[in-house]
């Protein structure tokens, strides 16, 4: 699910192709879109944000809203959720894998 938010994201926002590559302890999916929204990227960001499991009518778009559960999915997991880059020229998710147990 993680992965095909991330993925259903990049796609509906790139301008060009999407890259994701694999390392060692990390997964990384950039497009190159416009950016995400500053509201976006702060409730991505934020330790208080909004709960997905029992949103307001009309409080998020299915862009928040699926990346707000790739954000949760990776709490779950204990992984870190960084975004290195999101600007004119695009947005790069970084996910950092600690444990696979």
């Amino acid at each position: 699910m993680l992965m095909r938010n991330l993925l259903q994201n990049a796609l509906r926002h790139t301008h060009a192709e999407v890259e994701v590559q694999m390392m060692e302890n990390r997964i990384s999916v950039r497009d190159f879109g416009s950016g995400l929204p500053i509201n976006v990227a702060e409730h991505l960001s934020s330790a208080d944000a909004p709960s997905v499991t029992n949103p307001k009518p009309g409080e998020f778009s299915n862009t928040t809203f699926g990346l707000l559960i790739v954000r949760l999915v990776c709490e779950r997991l204990g992984w870190d959720l960084e975004i290195p880059k999101s600007d004119s020229e695009g947005t790069e998710f970084m996910i950092h894998v600690h444990s696979l147990d």
